[in-house]
């Protein structure tokens, strides 16, 4: 059996205080937005406004355990306050003699239908007539909880998995400073050489989209959603280019074993390529490495720990980007081979732990989807 939302749910909307009032804001009174809908749970807010601010204006309060909903911005996603807090108009409060932690399962397995109904161009909202036709199922409040639990005990498994990923990133990071410092290229003790020195560096470009021919050859083509994986291979590209297209395009081909690098949307991503490739261009391909003086493991886990560097180094207003000769300036510290070899052996034993427990999540992923599929599909 099961009944439309509107018949079984009441939402209560929210609002944002004034932003010229100074004191609407700051007061220690949590405001939730979107931005605070991460996971299952809010247990604290970005923002937080004072008790003048909530009277003059829309937003409203939720008790602790209130089941909180996005209609707007991210329209379907759902999370359980944890804390009393205040609401803006992007969200809306859900009221029901339902159990709360069963709806935040039916609330995601939901969402990517409840989005792909979403109105609007620059921002994505749902009306409150279509959520109201929602149907969600009816069954007894024991067996809500039931499926809850269910549902909780593969979903904590989940994040223990993640957990486990994040430490193994942590080892890694561990290991570099141990290894080598906290600023390797300052120290004085590493030789230092300048990425245009050791590297050819050259960006790439996009085949022209008017001629579909262009992109029915065999040569893989990537962009900056593929970064970020250690290695790269033919499997790995959005596109696969002809020949053709690259003698009429910018962009080149880089010889496998070489080092992809992110400069404009994913800035700083970077990723081996173990097979020849083209790429777009948002990105940098750095070849030509000497491998009696460079090992591509360390030099990729070198470029990952300037982060911060390439998060400051950003410019531009719609869409931020480094430029190619910040790349090619880029001063890289190289350590006697055989260290490099021994960080890099370390690294490839995190990565083979690392597949593993990807894997893991990845099924339990599965799992979780089957189940809410079951439940609530």
């Amino acid at each position: 059996m099961k009944k439309k939302l509107k018949d079984v749910c009441t939402f209560i909307g929210g609002g944002t205080p004034s932003k010229t009032k100074e004191e609407y804001w700051n007061g220690g009174i949590p405001w939730a937005s979107v931005k605070d809908l991460q996971g299952y749970y809010i247990t604290e807010t970005i923002d937080n406004i004072s008790a003048a601010g909530l009277k003059n204006s829309s937003a409203n309060m939720c008790e602790k355990d209130d089941l909180i909903l996005a209609t707007r911005i991210a329209p379907g996603r759902a999370a359980i306050a944890k804390i009393p807090v205040a609401i803006n108009q992007d969200l809306k409060i859900v009221k029901s003699d339902m159990s709360n932690e069963w709806l935040k399962y039916f609330f995601k397995c939901k969402e990517s239908e409840i989005l792909q109904n979403s109105g609007g161009t620059t921002v994505k909202g749902i009306s409150l007539d279509f959520l109201g036709k929602v149907e969600v199922p009816i069954i007894s409040l024991d067996d809500q909880i039931k499926i809850a639990a269910e549902l909780d005990t593969i979903q904590s498994a989940i994040d223990n998995k993640k957990q486990q990923l994040a430490l193994l990133d942590e080892a890694v990071k561990s290991k570099f400073v141990e290894m080598f410092g906290e600023n390797p290229v300052e120290s004085g003790k590493w030789k230092v050489e300048k990425l245009e020195d050791i590297s050819t560096v050259q960006t790439g470009g996009t085949p022209s989209r008017n001629h579909p021919e262009y992109f029915e050859g065999n040569i893989p083509w990537i962009t900056t959603a593929n970064l970020g994986k250690n290695e790269l291979t033919y499997e790995d590209a959005m596109e696969y280019i002809s020949q053709d297209a690259i003698n009429n395009s910018a962009t080149k081909i880089i010889p496998a074993n070489s080092l992809f690098i992110g400069i404009r949307v994913g800035v700083g991503k970077c990723s081996i390529n173990r097979v020849d490739m083209c790429s777009n261009q948002d990105i940098c391909g750095l070849s030509g490495f000497d491998t009696t003086i460079i090992n591509l493991v360390f030099l990729k886990k070198v470029l990952d720990s300037y982060s911060d560097f390439f998060e400051n180094a950003k410019r531009g207003t719609t869409i931020k980007g480094i430029k190619s000769d910040t790349i090619k300036k880029l001063k890289i510290f190289i350590p006697e081979l055989n260290i490099q070899n021994q960080f890099a052996s370390f690294v490839q034993q995190i990565d083979k732990s690392k597949f593993v427990v990807k894997q893991q999540i990845t099924d339990l992923q599965e799992l979780l989807d089957s189940k809410m599929q079951e439940y609530f599909g």
